[in-house]
């Protein structure tokens, strides 16, 4: 995912442009993002022998730690109290979560509320999927995920 593109999704709305510019700042100056690049993705994942699921799994949680980090840093004030108490982002990608309708999607991740002991998709807001590079084949993979 972009770095604009996961900047957008996961800060909250109620940031104003400066204050989303200086969590950006904030992780520049941690070595969060380095090059205009995320550091946890160094080396680049399709340069790599690991499988998507281990180099996701294994340094997405806690980027995901290190901006809400920066965020509670930053924006003292402007954000939500609950930001990251209520949620937990959680890497599977070899699960399939309860539905009552026929559902074989297994999404990569997905944030979910924190402690639930089982997975229901009611109780997803936000499923991720990853690849490990951005290919035709790749895309045509997750539009089906999307449309249905």
């Amino acid at each position: 995912m972009p770095l604009d593109d996961m900047m957008e999704m996961v800060m909250p709305s109620l940031l104003s442009k400066e204050e989303v510019d200086a969590i950006l700042e904030d992780l520049k100056g941690r070595g969060i993002v380095a090059n205009d690049k995320w550091a946890a993705f160094d080396p680049n994942p399709s340069a790599t022998p690991e499988r998507e699921s281990a180099f996701f799994n294994s340094r997405l949680p806690k980027l995901h730690q290190d901006i809400v980090g920066s965020a509670r840093r930053v924006a003292v004030g402007s954000l939500p109290t609950t930001l990251n108490t209520e949620t937990e982002l959680r890497m599977s990608g070899s699960q399939t979560p309860f539905s009552h309708r026929k559902n074989t999607s297994m999404p990569d991740g997905y944030y979910v509320l924190r402690g639930a002991l089982t997975v229901d998709w009611d109780d997803i807001p936000i499923p991720i999927e990853v690849k490990k590079q951005a290919t035709k084949s790749s895309v045509q993979d997750v539009c089906p995920l999307i449309l249905c």
